[in-house]
């Protein structure tokens, strides 16, 4: 399947992250429309995370990628929120810088596996207590 063309707001993007190293910036300066800092960083991240492996050839031809990646996940794992008076680590939006850089770098999760029992039904256990042992579920 061939590559889809990039939009003129994703190659706007990649331009001004590349010159810039950071994903808010890239975004507001794109013409992404947002309110918050946040948001944009959570557009610009989302934007690394679906361009990323287009992304990478153009950063290491003008050898930006190491930079830019440390910056822009530096500033993500230090993400917060006010909660009231108080600024609390956001470790949503943190998670998901990490599983971007991850993608990107081509580190993924093990698959998760269902555990199914025979023919495809439930799982039975069965739990073998030995008294001898003390380990009794009379406590013994």
């Amino acid at each position: 399947m061939a590559k889809q063309e990039l939009t003129l707001k994703q190659r706007k993007f990649i331009k001004f992250w590349m010159e810039t190293g950071n994903l808010t910036e890239a975004c507001e300066k794109a013409g992404y429309k947002a309110t918050t800092k946040k948001s944009f960083s959570e557009i610009g991240r989302q934007n690394l995370e679906k361009l990323g492996n287009r992304i990478i050839p153009a950063l290491r031809a003008k050898g930006l990628d190491a930079f830019s990646f440390a910056n822009d996940l530096h500033e993500g794992l230090k993400a917060t929120y006010w909660c009231g008076k108080r600024e609390l680590p956001d470790f949503g939006v943190r998670h998901k810088y990490l599983e971007t850089q991850n993608k990107i770098e081509g580190f993924s999760a093990p698959e998760k596996k269902a555990l199914m029992g025979e023919n495809g039904g439930p799982v039975e256990l069965k739990v073998i207590f030995d008294k001898k042992k003390g380990n009794g579920a009379d406590g013994e």
